[in-house]
């Protein structure tokens, strides 16, 4: 009995020692901004295929009308992560939006 039970224990340890571990580990922040004018402010980040980046701080300021709105996203775009920053206003007022983005690798 306790020969069986050693003999599955080290199987189980070369089993478990053959497979790949993959440990996710951060790779960099990164930072769009836009100031005062209508538009997108992009920031290419870290490739897809082995990266994941998500939004990690939206800052908005003067943005006090129904007609001043700010955005943050981080999107997928071809193979590579993108860090967008957007004011979409009907005029330049004095909105500003500032993001950031942290990367994670896979």
């Amino acid at each position: 009995m306790k020969k069986t039970l050693f003999k599955g224990l080290i199987l189980s340890s070369l089993i478990l020692n053959s497979l790949p571990s993959h440990a996710v580990s951060f790779d960099r922040s990164y930072s769009a901004s836009r100031y005062n004018e209508k538009g997108t402010t992009v920031t290419v980040m870290r490739a897809t295929n082995n990266h994941f980046c998500f939004v990690s701080r939206v800052s908005l300021r003067d943005i006090d009308s129904v007609n001043e709105m700010g955005s943050c996203e981080a999107v997928r775009s071809g193979s590579n992560w993108k860090l967008k920053a957007t004011l979409e206003q009907i005029e330049n007022t004095d909105a500003d939006v500032v993001c950031g983005a942290i990367c994670y690798n896979l």
